[in-house]
């Protein structure tokens, strides 16, 4: 299994190779044939709007415990640390 690419080098590498891949090349094409054949019906009957507002209107009653969700948050982050959950920095360090 090829791991995600670390830099803008050996991400172009590994898609120039997955592009050469013929198997691979035939396999998204199927795919993408046959998804925007079915699309329209595969989404019949979701209500997009509705999934928008019920995420917007979870969003805002969340935000008056904001300062008590973070504290849990940084309470579980710790306890997992303290577990051995491996440790993870963005690339600032910030």
């Amino acid at each position: 299994m090829t791991k995600t690419a670390q830099d803008i080098k050996t991400y172009k590498k590994q898609l120039k190779e997955a592009l050469a891949d013929g198997f691979l090349r035939s396999a998204l094409d199927k795919f993408n044939t046959v998804y925007r054949e079915n699309r329209p019906n595969v989404y019949a009957g979701i209500d997009f709007e509705g999934i928008r507002d019920e995420i917007a209107a979870g969003k805002d009653a969340a935000l008056p415990q904001l300062e008590e969700l973070f504290a849990e948050f940084k309470a579980n982050a710790e306890k997992g640390r303290r577990q051995g959950a491996p440790r993870r920095r963005c690339q600032t360090g910030q």
